[in-house]
């Protein structure tokens, strides 16, 4: 085999971390707290208003407006007007397979909603 038939492979090095990758970590920072994990649990079954999720979660106004407010500011979750109530939705359907995943990876001691 002469060198002219070798086939090399490089890999580019960044200096930099891809952009993306980096905005999505601090999207998911924003399920790092038990109270927005039990918010997007919730939320894998459909639309919620604000009282649906402090029924279904059994945390607080407070508690779950800022989890909500956290995880719309990281653009993980939707949130719009409906009458006097404000809807909130996930964005992507598998932002659920991450949150499983993350309980796989964590072990026994996995984090599960309060209903």
């Amino acid at each position: 085999m002469n060198s002219s038939d070798e086939c090399v492979l490089t890999f580019v090095r960044r200096d930099e971390p891809d952009a993306r990758l980096v905005a999505m970590a601090g999207a998911l920072s924003s399920l790092a707290r038990q109270e927005g994990v039990q918010v997007a649990k919730a939320l894998q079954a459909g639309r919620h208003t604000r009282l649906d999720l402090c029924r279904i979660t059994g945390l607080s106004v407070f508690q779950v407006a800022s989890a909500t407010a956290s995880l719309v500011n990281h653009g993980l979750v939707s949130a719009w007007r409906r009458d006097a109530e404000t809807v909130y939705e996930l964005v992507h359907p598998r932002l659920g397979d991450v949150i499983h995943l993350a309980e796989e990876l964590a072990g026994p001691q996995s984090l599960q909603v309060v209903s």
